[in-house]
């Protein structure tokens, strides 16, 4: 996917929050953000845009 299809297209960009588990006392501690694009009827990860 070229990077110019995510820019000119910002509107299907959303954030997905991912928990982050304590191993201690199991509960969530904080989140990470990761971004997701709607792209041919599915969400896929912005992984590869950032790299």
């Amino acid at each position: 996917m070229d990077p110019l299809d995510i820019l000119e297209n910002l509107s299907d960009v959303k954030p997905a929050y991912q928990p982050i588990v304590s191993a201690v006392k199991h509960t969530v501690i904080g989140y990470e953000v990761l971004g997701r694009f709607y792209f041919e009827n599915e969400w896929i990860s912005l992984g590869v845009f950032f790299s």
